[in-house]
């Protein structure tokens, strides 16, 4: 049987500062690659690593990596990009490309179709205005992460076909509560630490959530780490949004009970999410899939979330599902599970249980099938 060597496409793609995209592109080519498929992962950012456990990594000069300027420079050299990309198709044998979001996966903005002789797949990530163009281009297949981008997307773009859900993955090797095991008190009465491990931005919800605190003051030990540090998107809205943050902590006299995270890489996550008793996602749009969630449950933290896009699918039965905009639902869902040792104890083992049906290794056997069936009715209709 032939091999199969698999081109995933993001021009964004950073080992040490992982978002959600780039997050789930590392986890499905560790996946593939325990799967005995070849990942190939094609990017931006050149002078850093070539190579990340063994998978390879093109870093190109031509791609865009900030999101300034990003679709004029794809634009500018969309040919050289081309001729770049067909020289790797050659020279590693690609079976298929999967490119990862239209401007960032690349292609979508290259006219690849004229240029390449494999077939292609795109998997969405996030709703942004650039889709509607995908209707009309020839994509051997369309994927969305989650059944509630690609509910929204059908709806809002009546022409375009998705043909998979392929969602996103957790390496449970890396995400593990037997690693961290002494990192919690285990005592929800003497301690309680609360992580929302997101941006401060507007559709994250992360005011509801602070506003919530200051029904909770009367807790001992209680809590609540924020994530201040910058990023390469919506910087301006962070920065705008972490003002009204600080105004509500001033506002209700919140300032011992908050902490402000430093800024910290990836491979620090799975320590920092040990270390929380409960994890909060108070997002209030817009949450198509939600990596850091996965994480959280992954380690055994039950999440407390919004009833908003993915996150209840997400969620199932391992976590608290609460109304957007809610600071005292949230407030309640707390202490339901501070005061209810055997409500959080459940959760926590539904949480590994959940957890696993997202494992890289099952997610990447689902897009090994679908690489195969789109290469093998490729081959029929070339």
């Amino acid at each position: 049987m032939k091999k199969l060597i698999v081109l995933l496409i993001y021009s964004a793609f950073d080992n040490d500062k992982f978002g959600g995209i780039e997050t789930s592109l590392f986890n499905l080519a560790k996946g593939l690659k325990q799967n005995k498929a070849t990942p190939i992962i094609y990017t931006g950012k050149p002078g850093v690593k070539k190579s990340i456990q063994g998978i390879k990594i093109i870093r190109s000069k031509l791609l865009p990596h900030t999101e300034q300027g990003a679709l004029n420079m794809l634009k500018k050299n969309q040919h050289l990009i081309n001729d770049e990309i067909k020289n790797i198709i050659v020279e590693n044998r690609v079976s298929i490309i999967h490119s990862h979001q239209k401007l960032w996966g690349v292609i979508g903005e290259t006219e690849f179709k004229n240029f390449y002789s494999i077939p292609a797949l795109i998997t969405l990530h996030v709703p942004t205005t650039d889709l509607a163009e995908i209707a009309e281009e020839k994509w051997d297949g369309v994927a969305t992460c989650s059944l509630s981008l690609k509910n929204y997307l059908i709806k809002r773009y009546k022409n375009l076909k998705i043909n998979y859900i392929l969602p996103n993955s957790i390496d449970l090797s890396v995400f593990s509560p037997q690693k961290y095991k002494n990192k919690r008190s285990g005592d929800l009465k003497s301690r309680v630490n609360i992580l929302a491990n997101c941006r401060i931005v507007p559709f994250k919800g992360v005011r509801y959530l602070v506003e919530a605190m200051k029904y909770l003051k009367d807790i001992k030990e209680i809590k609540l780490y924020l994530c201040r540090g910058k990023s390469s998107f919506m910087e301006q809205d962070r920065r705008e949004e972490t003002k009204i943050v600080l105004s509500l902590i001033k506002k209700y006299g919140l300032k011992q009970y908050i902490k402000f995270l430093p800024v910290c890489n990836w491979d620090k996550m799975p320590e920092r999410i040990a270390e929380a008793d409960i994890t909060v996602q108070p997002s209030i749009a817009d949450e198509t899939f939600c990596m850091s969630i996965l994480e959280s449950i992954a380690m055994g933290v039950p999440p407390i979330v919004t009833n908003v896009w993915n996150l209840p699918s997400l969620v199932g039965e391992a976590g608290l599902i609460i109304k957007p905009k809610s600071p005292k639902s949230i407030a309640m869902a707390i202490k339901n599970l501070i005061s209810n040792g055997n409500l959080y104890t459940t959760k926590s083992k539904l949480c590994l249980l959940q957890a696993q049906k997202y494992s890289i290794q099952a997610v990447s056997q689902q897009h090994i099938e679908v690489y195969n069936k789109i290469i093998n009715f490729f081959g029929k209709h070339d």
